[in-house]
């Protein structure tokens, strides 16, 4: 084989390699973005009497509601009650998916499931713009969002 050839073939085999582990380093430093949120939407045939909740908490709860509940006259301008944000906390078991789905029910809205660790991302840019995403979704759609 003349040198010239081989001179060809090493630099071919040097090129594919660099090529080869480019590819590698790339694969490896691409930004791993979080699937598309998995929703779940909840319902309920339980009314606010079958809620079982402390009386004060269901008091604030049903006044809640009744603030965000559209109006004749809001409804007939084409506005609707601007958003709302209530944190439910307790331990497993003490109603708080079950509070959110009567007061979607009530709103007439539909009520949203959404595990936040699909939104947590490799980089924090992501994850803000996948927070983005799924509250834009949520706000065109008029859903009531329970986040967990």
């Amino acid at each position: 084989m003349s040198t010239e050839k081989l001179r060809a073939l090493t630099q071919a085999r040097q090129a594919s390699a660099v090529y080869r582990l480019r590819n590698e380093v790339a694969q490896l430093s691409a930004p791993s973005y979080p699937p598309a949120f998995l929703i779940e939407h909840l319902t309920t045939d339980i009314e606010w009497a079958d809620l079982v909740l402390h009386p004060d908490t269901l008091r604030q709860v049903q006044a809640m509601a009744r603030q965000l509940a559209p109006d004749a006259a809001a409804t007939s301008l084409g506005t609707s009650p601007a958003g709302y944000q209530v944190l439910l906390c307790g331990p497993a078991g003490t109603g708080k998916t079950l509070t959110a789905a009567v007061l979607g029910k009530y709103l007439g809205n539909d009520v949203v499931r959404v595990d936040i660790s699909q939104a947590i991302a490799k980089y924090s840019s992501e994850t803000e713009k996948s927070l983005g995403r799924l509250f834009e979704r949520a706000a065109a759609k008029n859903w009531v969002l329970f986040i967990r």
